[in-house]
């Protein structure tokens, strides 16, 4: 297994935040679309070079921040609302300008 050169098993970040990045990376680019079955945990482990562990983490982590849905037994998906990302939102909400 090769580690793919986009993840640094050397650097400060954990492989599994990393991958998570990446595949979040994918979803607002519009790689994978709301509703976008994803791949199979082995055949991302296979992609990315990581242990499957790693990858649910990576997928635990992108579920718990709303990006992804499972179901059960039928795999995980991009979900149809993706959250709003901070950079996006108006600035009346913040009360302070810096």
């Amino acid at each position: 297994m090769v580690l793919d050169p986009t993840l640094d098993a050397g650097a400060s970040s954990p492989l599994y935040l990393q991958l998570q990045r990446h595949l979040r990376g994918m979803i607002q680019q519009g790689e994978w679309r709301p509703g976008t079955r994803l791949p199979a945990v082995p055949e991302l482990a296979t992609r990315w070079g990581v242990h499957r562990l790693t990858v649910l983490k990576a997928l635990a982590g992108l579920k718990r921040t709303g990006w992804i849905q499972t179901v059960q037994g039928r795999g995980s998906f991009v979900a149809p609302r993706l959250p709003e990302a901070p950079g996006l939102r108006s600035s009346g909400e913040f009360p302070f300008e810096g």
